[in-house]
């Protein structure tokens, strides 16, 4: 596909955010498949046309917007994903004499990366050219991850090897025939659905691309089943777009809050009498964390609207009522 969809899967530590890309990314064929944990910016510069179509595992993501070496390895990165291109002029002192040379590199790509941060303080640069997933952080996730570990530490029977070979050799397969399919993918309810977006937001922007993005590979997953125009492209049927909207609805939310941090808002509120004041150190207290933890967790609050300002000269609070669905697309 032209506009591959770049996920970001955040999440405390070990949560299991490493391991939902390395599943994804193993029923993908390996040569498909780049692991650039370990990449330096200028090295992004120079890789031609060995990224196009592919997919980028990256590990965890850089923590701002700084001019450090991580800060810069996720320019190049963003720029990538938005331009599908790298490019750059560079100095040639190979045959002794400077010369100018470009060095390009091509996509597009799919990258998947990961961080621990609060949505506060993800780089909003970033944040917006990602669909953002959540990992299970809790007691029921865990619990579910500790029954496993202990059948495998016991020798239980989990799925043979040869079997989980098999279905990597299928998805493998698959993949490979998709290659094949030159046709485009066109949207045609595309213009209704985006009279329907939310437009509160300059991000919507970019939000309506990640959807258009996943109907058109949906319907490419699909191709077999879904028609062609008269120039032979594939058409986009509803149910793609009803498939997308079951995966995205837990995720692509008008609040910033994330499940994580919604849970503090349910501690707030358990703690708390109805539409009682109280100041940033109560909540610190309440939530029995650090003082700029509780700062990162006020604020994602204020911006998923679920908490507003008591009296702003004494930076006290009061909860905003929670109502059912998360306000989504």
């Amino acid at each position: 596909l032209a506009e591959p969809v770049c996920v970001f899967a955040q999440g405390p530590s070990s949560t299991g955010k490493t391991y939902i890309g390395t599943c994804a990314a193993g029923l993908m064929p390996p040569e498909d498949v780049f692991n650039v944990q370990g990449i330096t910016p200028q090295a992004l510069y120079y890789m031609g046309d060995q990224l196009k179509h592919s997919i980028i595992l990256m590990g965890e993501w850089a923590r701002d917007e700084d001019q450090t070496d991580d800060g810069l390895r996720t320019a190049a990165m963003r720029q990538l994903i938005s331009d599908h291109r790298l490019s750059k002029l560079v100095t040639n002192t190979d045959t002794g004499r400077p010369t100018t040379e470009q060095a390009t590199t091509e996509g597009p790509v799919a990258v998947y990366a990961t961080s621990t941060l609060p949505m506060s303080r993800i780089f909003e640069e970033d944040a917006n050219r990602f669909l953002f997933i959540h990992t299970d952080e809790t007691e029921n996730a865990t619990r579910k991850v500790l029954a496993r570990k202990a059948e495998t530490a016991a020798g239980m029977e989990q799925a043979p090897t040869e079997q989980l070979e098999r279905i990597k050799r299928r998805h493998h397969a698959m993949q490979r025939e998709l290659r094949r399919q030159s046709a485009d993918v066109i949207v045609p309810f595309a213009p209704a659905l985006a009279k329907l977006f939310p437009s509160d937001q300059p991000c919507r922007r970019r939000d309506i691309t990640k959807v258009f993005g996943l109907v058109k590979a949906c319907a490419l997953l699909h191709h077999r089943q879904r028609e062609r125009d008269t120039e032979g492209r594939i058409v986009a049927a509803l149910e793609d777009y009803r498939i997308v909207r079951g995966l995205l609805e837990p995720f692509m939310v008008k609040a910033c809050a994330t499940p994580a941090t919604l849970r503090k808002y349910d501690e707030l509120s358990a703690a708390l009498n109805p539409g009682e004041a109280f100041t940033r150190k109560q909540a610190q207290e309440i939530w029995e964390l650090g003082k700029a933890r509780s700062s990162d967790l006020i604020k994602e609050l204020q911006e998923g609207g679920l908490l507003t300002d008591a009296d702003l000269a004494d930076w006290t609070y009061r909860l905003r009522e929670r109502t059912g669905e998360r306000h989504t697309f």
